[in-house]
């Protein structure tokens, strides 16, 4: 088990200041803003904390909470408490619960049937909107991290990021968003842009394949996937990707037409592309679909559809090359005109 460096800010010298830390030297100079109250102002009466955030910072990933400071003898200051791994072992970290439970305390609540709808529509978003993300919801931000944490693959670790905000930041369309806000409710209507998703809990919200997985990391065929993917990325939206290559292989595993193999192998191939990268998948695709030129039971426009596959995405001794010719010579005078130009064409040096 990995433990993490931790640190605590608050009031001192007549500020927001550095207390304590448990490392060699001092924590990043970032995390000093980060753990001060965020800039803006809330209604009195609205609770705005535990606010809890978290990030890549420097050399570290961090996590921290932010609560007001009753016993300060200035008005308006906070306290904070920061845990911190440094970047290169935070993606061997597995569960933050135990960190998360320290830095909330007793403020943190059971999940309502209403929270559960809440944050399903949040997880279908994540995977498949490319607007910034608000939830407007401080108390379900630990719990939120607490179930994305342990279903996150190693680059997503890294890249996850939440941060408590009461004000949109300068130049919003050009900001490296977090993976989601969280704004409180009285504040929500100064973040309406076009680039902006507030997230509006429906009930009864079925999840999508890709939120499924975030939600509980219950998926075979999407786990498979992303130990393969050649071009894996640290964005949950990747998910969404992922989720529609798992839909068509376990399309083709139940059907095993020449159809179905041919979508999954091309969904594959967007997830990996390189030849060596999901080896193993492409060959279980490309042995039956052999078979498929061999029974006569595959069409001319699904033969049409392979003109672009080539070494540069599949290992050359499993390309249906002998089988897609010996197809061709053989079905060739039977073929109408149109597509006799089609075949030509994708026959040329330039195009296959």
């Amino acid at each position: 088990m990995i433990f993490p460096l931790c640190a605590t800010y608050g009031f001192k010298n007549n500020s927001h200041d550095f207390l304590e830390w448990d490392g060699d030297d001092k924590p990043p100079r970032e995390l000093l803003g980060l753990t001060d109250k965020p800039a803006g102002h809330v209604i009195p009466k609205e609770q705005w904390w535990p606010a809890v955030s978290c990030r890549q910072v420097g050399e570290w990933w961090a996590i921290w909470s932010i609560i007001p400071d009753p016993e300060a003898p200035r008005a308006g200051m906070v306290k904070s408490k920061v845990f911190l791994w440094p970047i290169n072992e935070i993606s061997k970290v597995n569960n933050l619960e135990k960190y998360i439970s320290i830095l909330v305390g007793d403020e943190q609540k059971p999940l309502s049937t209403a929270d559960q709808y809440f944050i399903d529509d949040l997880l279908n978003e994540l995977t498949s909107s490319d607007q910034a993300l608000i939830i407007d919801s401080i108390s379900l931000v630990p719990h939120i991290i607490n179930i994305l944490w342990k279903n996150l693959w190693d680059e997503a670790k890294v890249n996850f990021s939440v941060r408590v905000s009461f004000t949109p930041p300068q130049a919003f369309n050009r900001a490296n968003h977090p993976t989601f806000y969280c704004v409180p409710s009285s504040l929500t209507n100064q973040w309406f842009n076009q680039n902006v998703k507030i997230i509006v809990p429906q009930d009864g919200t079925e999840l999508s394949r890709a939120a499924r997985y975030l939600n509980d990391n219950n998926d075979a065929t999407i786990s498979e996937l992303i130990k393969v993917c050649g071009q894996r990325s640290g964005n949950i939206k990747l998910l969404g990707r992922l989720a529609r290559a798992a839909d068509n292989i376990d399309i083709y595993r139940r059907d095993n037409d020449a159809g179905s193999i041919i979508s999954a192998l091309r969904s594959i191939i967007a997830c990996a592309a390189q030849p060596s990268e999901a080896s193993v998948l492409k060959s279980e695709l490309l042995l039956p679909l052999k078979a498929h030129f061999a029974n006569n039971s595959i069409t001319i426009d699904q033969v049409l559809s392979l003109s672009n596959l080539s070494e540069d995405n599949v290992l050359g001794d499993r390309l249906p090359n002998k089988e897609i010719s010996n197809w061709i010579y053989e079905h060739l005078p039977l073929v109408i005109p149109d597509k006799l130009i089609s075949i030509f064409e994708r026959c040329s040096p330039k195009k296959s």
